[in-house]
């Protein structure tokens, strides 16, 4: 996918909410895992739209999750972005060889981390704003690889903030 200026990176942002929300995920999906690294100076705006690309697919995923078929249509989203970054057909469980099943796994694992991190991400905006988007250290690539206590962690920094908010 070519970046090209940042009125081209705003208009496809823009060109997502065209779309239906089936269609919208896939096309986010699609801009962020084709997003170059962070890099220059280009790569605030870069960050800042891709944070913003990620929270809203967070937020679509989450609303199709909770419509009718959303548990299916999760599993049929992930076997269709498989056959579109792979160019191999999702393996069938009962035909499909051991390292074809294998590499399916690890795919959907590597998917499901990137979903979680952008659902972290989500829920930092929703409690601190704007902010995240401008901060690297949220940036979905490194969320993405977080401890098996990150979870934790936000949880501890959410009840931090009540507790502050409250005493003051």
């Amino acid at each position: 996918m070519d970046f090209g200026s940042y009125r081209e990176l705003v208009d496809l942002s823009l060109s997502f909410e065209r779309k239906t929300l089936d269609a919208r995920l896939l096309a986010r999906d699609s801009y962020l895992t084709s997003v170059p690294g962070i890099v220059g100076g280009y790569s605030f705006v870069r960050l800042f739209l891709k944070q913003i690309e990620a929270i809203q697919f967070a937020s679509d995923w989450n609303h199709k999750g909770l419509q009718k078929g959303g548990k299916k249509y999760k599993t049929d989203f992930t076997r269709t972005i498989y056959q579109s970054r792979t160019g191999k057909l999702p393996p069938d469980t009962r035909s499909s060889s051991t390292s074809e099943l294998k590499a399916f796994r690890a795919f959907k694992l590597k998917q499901r981390w990137s979903i979680t991190s952008q659902n972290y991400l989500l829920g930092l905006y929703k409690e601190y704003s704007a902010s995240v988007l401008m901060d690297p250290t949220w940036d979905i690539e490194h969320m993405s690889h977080s401890s098996k206590t990150f979870p934790l962690v936000l949880k501890m920094l959410k009840e931090s903030r009540v507790l502050t908010s409250q005493s003051s």
